[in-house]
């Protein structure tokens, strides 16, 4: 499969956030998610899709080359930038009961309108147990 230039544009935008989203330990999460989606130059009208596999491969890439983090909260973080030109964009958070020594497991995704990009594969988060704690607005500009 060959890739398209528009592809390897949405690559290195992605990795541009990753990079950003990095900061998620020393910045308050909301400032994160308010801060992201007003990077200089990030292209407007991706769909959710083309955004997603973006998002896996820039993520994936980070943690290879330069030992980033890739956790679903920087997943969702750079997805939810790439997509805040979109109407009803949230960044969602939520638990679940753990398994054996850990009493709580948290994921985090993306909400755009009624669709639910949960970043665990083609799971929803929903279908998995997570219970929303909160939802953060995601918004361009």
């Amino acid at each position: 499969m060959v890739t398209s230039p528009r592809e390897i544009v949405l690559f290195l935008h992605a990795l541009r956030l990753a990079r950003q989203a990095q900061a998620v330990g020393r910045i308050p999460l909301p400032e994160l998610v308010a801060a992201l989606p007003r990077l200089r130059g990030l292209p407007r009208g991706i769909g959710p899709d083309a955004a997603l596999r973006a998002t896996l491969r820039a993520v994936d890439r980070g943690g290879r080359w330069f030992g980033w983090l890739g956790t679903c909260l920087v997943k969702a973080l750079v997805l939810s930038a790439l997509l805040a030109d979109r109407e009803g964009v949230e960044l969602v958070l939520g638990v679940r009961p753990g398994k054996g020594q850990n009493p709580i497991d948290g994921h985090a995704w993306v909400r755009v309108g009624e669709r639910e990009i949960s970043l665990l594969g083609r799971l929803e988060a929903e279908g998995e147990g997570y219970v929303t704690m909160t939802a953060l607005r995601v918004r361009s500009g």
